[in-house]
């Protein structure tokens, strides 16, 4: 039996040929505190998994052991869903997979919902200075104006319910051969408000395609769930939140005018993309 080792992240993963995929987890931090908050995370991930909530063409892990130094379960092998690997699949498979997402989704928000009301908490910060230094045009320093009091506008109290809470391109898994869309990496999961699974906080660092997660929220909001999402919010908040993602990296970071350029260019591909995959929604 051959055995390829390989340390990712906080990931300690041994992939063995014959016993079939698993991936081992440890935790990355020596401090007791570190280890501790480590293991809480993952007990909530398990005890998440033992729900053993599924819909069809969607897979989970599987635990196969679990101690305060190692956690050990199934790894479904496949492609992450990046936005240039979500357009070479064929038409029919990217029309599909936000069908399969949006009900797992969906299945988890209707299952699960609990009374607690919480505030969507929006902050960012306003600077025009950074739009000059991105070389952005000026219609998407309106744009970003009209989002920011949109979102401003609308923080209303939503309905907590039981989040996935790490949506990102690394965390769902498409086997071509298998047709299986796997949803990885439950460390997350947690009671929150169910127009945040949508609204990622770093969505160019999600790496998830905008057209998919609009699809997602379209076949999410089909399901009938307790609380619909507002398409036109979800896109508000990607928005800001890429813009503002960038403008905290060059604030704290220091970033030599050069590579701020090439950031201002990898936003400005980022909102216009989201913009032509939100072209049908009733914003500006």
């Amino acid at each position: 039996m051959s055995v390829k080792a390989c340390i990712s992240g906080t990931y300690s993963c041994l992939d063995t040929e014959n016993a079939g995929k698993y991936i081992i987890k440890k935790p990355k931090e020596n401090s007791k505190s570190k280890r501790e908050e480590w293991y809480r995370h993952q007990r909530r991930a398990i005890q998440f998994l033992s729900l053993d909530i599924h819909t069809k063409g969607v897979l989970t892990p599987k635990v196969l052991s679990f101690s305060e130094n190692e956690l050990k379960e199934t790894f479904q092998s496949g492609i992450p869903l990046t936005q240039d690997n979500f357009e070479t699949l064929p038409v029919e498979v990217q029309n599909e997979l936000p069908n399969r997402l949006g009900k797992f989704l969906a299945k988890i928000h209707q299952t699960h919902g609990i009374d607690t009301q919480a505030n969507l908490d929006i902050r960012f910060f306003k600077s025009s200075i950074y739009f000059s230094v991105f070389n952005l045009p000026k219609p998407f320093l309106k744009r970003y104006r009209i989002y920011l009091n949109l979102l401003r506008q609308n923080q209303h109290s939503f309905r907590k319910v039981l989040c996935y809470r790490d949506l990102k391109a690394m965390h769902l898994l498409y086997d071509r051969e298998k047709d299986n869309l796997s949803v990885v990496d439950f460390g997350a999961v947690g009671f929150d408000v169910p127009l945040k699974e949508f609204c990622l906080d770093n969505p160019i660092r999600s790496d998830l395609s905008p057209l998919f997660i609009k699809k997602t929220i379209e076949v999410y909001n089909q399901q009938k769930p307790s609380q619909k999402i507002d398409i036109n919010i979800v896109k508000a908040y990607l928005y800001c939140a890429a813009f503002n993602e960038m403008a905290s990296v060059c604030r704290m970071k220091k970033i030599p005018i050069q590579d701020i350029v090439g950031l201002g260019q990898i936003l400005k591909d980022f909102l216009e993309n989201l913009e032509t995959a939100f072209s049908d929604t009733c914003m500006p």
